[in-house]
């Protein structure tokens, strides 16, 4: 009787002290992951109940949707976790949540309002029953154009702070390849897969620029001649690219690659051409203009000119075009406007709900092999492959899918860290990529060599005869992948602009991208695009700057001037050496970034009959969270001669650019002409 005024006293107390809830609440239920509960919170009171669901994109398996908290000692789930709903990704959806990225044909939409990039698969579906989805890329900052490389799964889009950004179309591996600081307004860009080149226009700066698809070696390719650059396409198959420009008169341009061979196609009866799009075959461009509301086409030299749609109803900002139908992004509806190629004035709206401001809109759609190829074991007798691609910030693996079971998809294929999952490839092959510091990716550093290592798995044990055994002699399928990057580069540059990114090709290796750009100020904001011609005496800006990924670090260990592209030969003279500064008008920038280094010298012509010059510098590159790295200790005077390096050394490799020449001595050929020209 004492014990039980004593539990009865005892659990009044704790009445009053308001922590009844823990003896007589359920906890939060835990079912199978993925599974969706409402309501979700810490503590549910007797008699309520939780509902189960999954999310989009997975399927219910079994069980009960629901579950009561019923009252007892302790309180308990019924029925119980074991008996509700399991949710398994469902393959015939395409989405975003679970990771279900395989789709032949994918639609991308730049909502600049909503700040997101939103995707729909219309592998299966019309245009108008499209299901988006915001890809899950957390904040954009208004997104403006879009773009898709479907090698590596990495979504591009400009943003109106003038930033580039990409990520893998599953949110992963998010980073700036542009930064705001060095473009003005980044109003569209264009892809060159073939060519692992991205392309844009900069409407601040009046400019098109190009750079490699991690942001390396950017370029200055139009800046004459162009005033207000908006739309930009490029054809791959024929080696142009296709921009429009609000200039007075407004007009679409074609060029090469490098920014030669300018032509004019289309510079009358346009007003503001916004959006440009090449057809299937790749024989006609599109455009939409916001001034004159009417959608057009030519052929690529500028004939055959077509209006497709013209009315003051819409206000067209981007398009493009499958099969026969032309889509396009409308300001006035908010929404996807849909018509044909052929001459009409018909055309629907759709996803109104949807956007609030859609701007760049892209399309794309998987090539689809004309023969089917079957693999026969007994008759085909090569070997399944594995090829490793190293850039300067991720690793890619692309596998034979005759490496899986057959019953098997990509995601079943996984890195160290398990959540880092393979993608469809495309219908033979299965690939997984991962940025160096990601999935689980270790970093080793030697003299010649920073090293990034990491596992590869596919293992889906099953037992043995189809029966309930609990063994198996199945194999597991491991691959280690390995990255060598090459820790020390030398860089040349002759202050002209147009070679400035070297990359050493080694099978099986890879490299760190290094720009060496001479700069007009030295704040560093923009590389110069002149002729190489300067006035002696006069500053020269030079900036090295380092593309990969975080904790790494560079020295510009060195750099010197030769007369000739060859670092080793004579007359030689030293700028840099050990990290200091040996020239006496040297200025070596003490810089925040540590993937961004800076120097200025005056400049300086050879003695006698060398016109040129060229500057080679030698880059090294540490683990900046190594504070006995030679980076660390910058410039070692020789004082500091016996200063020990506990970090790593490694060796050098030249390129060269050039050349350098004195304007003056220009001018003064250019006068002596004139005179014998008399």
């Amino acid at each position: 009787m004492a014990d039980l005024k004593e539990f009865v006293f005892s659990f009044l107390f704790c009445l009053l002290l308001q922590c009844a809830p823990s003896l007589q609440d359920c906890s939060r239920p835990n079912p199978s992951s993925n599974v969706i509960i409402n309501p979700d919170q810490a503590n549910y009171t007797p008699w309520t109940y939780a509902v189960f669901s999954c999310p989009t994109g997975y399927l219910a398996s079994g069980g009960a949707t629901y579950s009561y908290c019923y009252s007892g000692s302790p309180d308990y789930w019924s029925p119980a976790m074991s008996q509700v709903i399991s949710c398994t990704i469902d393959t015939s959806v395409t989405t975003p949540e679970t990771g279900n990225m395989t789709a032949e044909s994918m639609v991308f939409v730049a909502d600049n309002s909503r700040g997101a990039i939103y995707m729909a698969d219309f592998s299966s579906d019309s245009l108008d029953s499209l299901t988006f989805y915001a890809l899950p890329f957390g904040s954009v900052s208004q997104p403006i154009g879009v773009d898709y490389d479907p090698a590596t799964r990495m979504v591009y889009w400009t943003e109106t702070s003038g930033s580039i950004r990409r990520a893998n179309i599953d949110g992963t591996m998010q980073s700036v390849i542009v930064n705001s600081s060095i473009v003005g307004r980044s109003e569209n860009l264009a892809l060159d897969t073939s060519r692992g080149k991205v392309f844009w226009t900069d409407e601040t700066l009046d400019r098109i620029m190009s750079a490699n698809l991690d942001g390396s070696s950017q370029q200055i390719l139009i800046n004459t001649d162009i005033e207000s650059p908006r739309a930009i396409i490029v054809h791959q198959v024929e080696g142009v690219m296709i921009w429009t420009d609000w200039s007075a008169p407004s007009r679409i341009e074609r060029a090469n690659l490098d920014g030669g061979d300018r032509y004019v196609i289309v510079n009358s009866s346009i007003i503001y051409p916004n959006g440009l799009a090449l057809n299937a075959d790749g024989s006609r461009v599109y455009w939409c203009d916001a001034g004159t509301d009417q959608i057009e086409s030519v052929d690529l030299w500028g004939n055959d000119r077509m209006v497709h749609l013209a009315t003051s109803s819409i206000h067209p900002y981007d398009l493009a075009v499958v099969d026969d139908t032309i889509i396009w992004t409308d300001w006035i509806y908010d929404a996807i406007g849909v018509t044909s190629t052929s001459n009409s004035s018909g055309y629907s709206l759709y996803y109104h709900s949807t956007f609030q401001n859609p701007h760049g809109i892209h399309v794309y759609q998987e090539e689809m092999p004309t023969t089917t190829e079957v693999y026969n074991p007994t008759t085909d007798q090569a070997d399944p492959e594995a090829d490793l691609t190293c850039d300067s910030v991720s690793m890619t693996l692309i596998m034979d899918r005759i490496l899986l079971d057959i019953s098997d998809d990509a995601r079943d294929v996984h890195f160290k860290d398990k959540s880092c999952v393979g993608y469809d490839h495309d219908s033979q092959h299965v690939a997984i990529t991962t940025m160096y510091d990601g999935c689980g990716t270790t970093q080793e550093q030697y003299d010649d060599y920073i090293i990034f290592t990491n596992m590869v798995t596919y293992y889906k044990p099953r037992p043995e005869n189809g029966t309930d055994e609990l063994i198996t002699r199945e194999h597991y399928l491991q691959i280690p992948v390995t990255c060598y990057l090459e820790r020390t580069q030398v860089l040349e540059d002759s202050f002209m602009p147009e070679a400035n990114l070297r990359v050493f090709e080694k099978k099986g290796y890879g490299d760190f991208s290094l720009n060496l750009d001479r700069y007009t100020t030295p704040g560093f904001y923009q590389p110069t695009n002149d002729s190489g011609e300067v006035t002696l005496g006069t500053p020269l800006y030079f900036g090295v700057r380092l593309t990969s990924v975080t904790n790494l670090t560079l020295l510009i260990e060195s750099c010197w001037a030769t007369s000739s592209p060859d670092p080793g030969d004579d007359p030689r003279y030293d700028i840099i050496k050990n990290g200091c500064a040996v020239d006496s008008t040297t200025v070596i920038y003490n810089l925040a970034s540590p993937t961004f280094k800076g120097f200025s010298i005056d400049a300086f012509t050879f003695i006698g009959d060398n016109d040129e010059v060229y500057v080679h510098c030698s880059i090294l590159i540490c683990d900046d969270n190594d504070s006995g790295s030679r980076c660390a200790q910058g410039c070692i005077s020789r004082s500091r001669r016996s200063l020990k390096n506990t970090g790593f050394q490694s060796k050098l490799h030249t390129i060269t650019n050039g050349p350098l020449s004195d304007a003056s001595r220009s001018q003064r050929a250019m006068l002596l002409d004139s005179v014998y020209d008399l």
